[in-house]
């Protein structure tokens, strides 16, 4: 399995909320920025549902980061991330390969 490296993440929590079916909150969500084989990519969704990812190209991640700061979220760092979202390691890299299986994967860094 790829390594991954979590750059920074942060989450959004609004209790008051609640999906149309039940389920997570619909404002339970978590984004983030990840180094996957030297490559950037960008993670976001809510916490119990399949995460979205994609490469990042220009981005500086505490200035993306201070950017969801600005609009709610909480910083944390990569083991309160991960313990949040247990799955996070083992979703990125495989949106990161399939990506790349079929030719969309920017690494111009």
């Amino acid at each position: 399995m790829a390594q991954v490296q979590i750059l920074v993440a942060a989450h959004f929590y609004n209790p008051g909320v609640r999906g149309m079916r039940g389920g997570a909150d619909q404002n339970d969500k978590v984004w983030g920025l990840a180094k996957v084989q030297g490559t950037l990519v960008r993670f976001w969704g809510r916490r119990n549902g399949p995460l979205q990812s994609k490469t990042e190209i220009n981005g500086v991640p505490h200035d993306l980061l201070r950017k969801k700061l600005e609009k709610g979220y909480m910083a944390m760092g990569a083991n309160s991330m991960a313990a949040l979202v247990p799955t996070l390691e083992r979703d990125i890299p495989s949106d990161y390969f399939r990506a790349m299986a079929r030719g969309q994967l920017n690494t111009r860094h």
